[in-house]
């Protein structure tokens, strides 16, 4: 079984991609023995601090995989996302936000700067291509773009074909 740790992440820079759309990225020392599943579709859960804290209690890991809080803590709100970009050499973890209005990690990556901390834990994937894949459509929920395009990236079939919807133009 795959330790499941969990991470101090300090943000180093925050990019607006879009109206709807900001990339987070985090470093530091908390990410040293960070490890990627190196299959594009890995998600792993951000630990966000509360309201009106600068960090987040952050669990124990146990040895079932999963991790606990003492009794005495409460739990930081956490949210499931997707890595889109690790780069162990320069211990970069990228990570994309659809924002909103509402939710804990909306209002968290509009107000990020460098310095803030969130916890994460190790990474998990699900998706693994064939090795003699010749053609995928990926698809699926608007703000799951990040898995999508890292899977398409790492392999790239043969030849690739591309059409939109039609008649939704708006």
């Amino acid at each position: 079984m795959r330790v499941n740790r969990i991470h101090r992440a300090v943000v180093t820079g925050v990019e607006r991609l879009t109206p709807g759309m900001m990339r987070v990225a985090f470093g530091g020392e908390g990410l040293a023995d960070f490890t990627s599943s190196g299959v594009g579709d890995e998600y792993f859960r951000l630990f966000f601090p509360h309201e009106g804290e600068t960090e987040p209690a952050l669990p124990t890991p146990t040895d079932d995989g999963y991790w606990e809080y003492p009794e005495d803590v409460d739990p930081a709100p956490l949210r499931t996302y997707t890595v889109r970009a690790w780069d162990e050499a320069s211990g970069i973890l990228t990570v994309d936000f659809v924002v909103h209005q509402g939710g804990v990690a909306a209002a968290w990556a509009l107000a990020a700067r460098p310095g803030d901390v969130v916890g994460v834990n190790t990474p998990t994937a699900l998706y693994a291509a064939p090795e003699d894949i010749e053609w995928q459509a990926p698809g699926g929920r608007c703000d799951r773009p990040p898995g999508r395009a890292e899977a398409c990236r790492e392999r790239a079939p043969r030849r690739a074909h591309s059409r939109g919807p039609r008649g939704r133009g708006r």
